[in-house]
């Protein structure tokens, strides 16, 4: 029994033994690491540059003719002939399409007949009138009757003339639309057209917060999927003065110095503006962003020996460079390297000297 009691009491001055002694560890665990979290931060500055810069803006839009219209016949008929195409480069004056003709040649001689007529009729009837044979009356309307023979020719040529279609300029057909045989009214188009002497124009759309910073005369860069490796200069042409009302966004045109010669309506440009206008950025490495949402972005500035967190506006990236707007100025330095161990009021100190 006594054994037991023994054995008993050695247990209990054994684990309290165990328990003092963790309690130290821990606490000198503690003290440790609360002088290791209150010990500077190392971390590398960077100075604020800034600088006047024209940041290019980065649209696409569609290749589109200068000189684009619908070519139709000024008359009605049934189709006889089409001599072009899709895609068919044709020739200022060449002729593209021809109604039948039967019935406008038919309108036109009659026409013929009954000027010539009235025209006999009108001279017969001044002579008579001079011999005072017939009346004023009867010479007046003899007057008319030559006048409206006349309008008859005339429109009857007009329409004969206009039987046909002839191409405005030296030009693409981008789209035939009606096939030979078929009835067409007066008007309607028979070709999509664009003329090939005026230069081709890249439409766009661009947001009020990049229009803004565009003037007509900008100049750009513009890149083709369909010729690649190979960049074509541009002008900007255009700037509309409203919002298209369901894009929202603001059309302009850029008009190509040179055409490649296979380029056609429809290709997709991806176009860089270059504003003439430069603007004053603040720039920094990219390494100095610790956060960064679309165009809102942090970093951290150095106050005395703590870091302070900086919202900033992100206009660009280029290269390793970020662009930014914000409350800092030129002579601050920003925390580049060490961004990863610190918060705001972080304390920290520089290792290296400032980039």
């Amino acid at each position: 029994m006594k054994t037991r009691k023994v054995a008993l009491i050695i247990g209990i001055l054994i684990a309290l033994s165990i328990l003092v002694f963790s309690c130290r560890d821990k606490k000198t665990t503690t003290n440790t690491n609360a002088t290791m979290d209150s010990r500077p931060i190392p971390v590398k500055v960077v100075q604020v540059e800034e600088k006047l810069t024209a940041v290019p803006i980065h649209t696409a839009g569609m290749v589109y003719s200068q000189q684009e219209s619908s070519l139709g016949f000024k008359t009605g008929g049934i189709i006889k002939t089409v001599f072009v195409g899709n895609g068919e480069r044709v020739r200022e004056g060449q002729l593209l399409a021809q109604l039948d003709l039967s019935e406008v040649r038919g309108s036109h001689q009659k026409a013929e007949v009954g000027f010539e007529k009235a025209k006999r009729d009108l001279k017969r009837i001044e002579n008579l009138y001079k011999e005072q044979v017939v009346t004023l009356e009867a010479l007046e309307n003899s007057r008319t009757a030559f006048s409206v023979a006349s309008s008859d020719l005339d429109i009857a040529a007009f329409n004969l003339r206009h039987s046909t279609i002839k191409a405005p300029s030296d030009g693409l057909i981008l789209r035939k639309l009606k096939e030979p045989g078929e009835l067409t009214n007066a008007g309607t188009p028979i070709f999509e057209f664009a003329g090939t002497r005026q230069n081709w124009i890249i439409k766009c759309g661009l947001v009020d917060t990049e229009v803004v910073k565009i003037n007509l005369g900008d100049t750009a860069n513009v890149f083709f999927d369909a010729f690649p490796n190979q960049s074509f200069k541009g002008t900007l042409t255009k700037i509309s003065n409203a919002p298209d009302r369901h894009q929202g966004t603001y059309e302009i045109e850029v008009e190509l110095v040179k055409t490649p010669e296979r380029l056609k309506k429809g290709f997709i440009a991806k176009i860089d503006l270059i504003p003439s206008e430069k603007l004053l950025y603040k720039i920094l490495p990219i390494e100095s962003l610790a956060e960064a949402n679309q165009n809102d972005g942090t970093i951290y500035k150095l106050e005395a020996n703590q870091a302070k967190k900086v919202k900033v506006k992100i206009e660009t990236i280029m290269n390793d460079k970020v662009l930014v707007f914000g409350d800092i100025e030129s002579n601050d330095r920003i925390i580049a390297d060490g961004l990863t161990d610190i918060g705001e009021n972080s304390t920290v100190e520089i290792f290296g000297e400032p980039k």
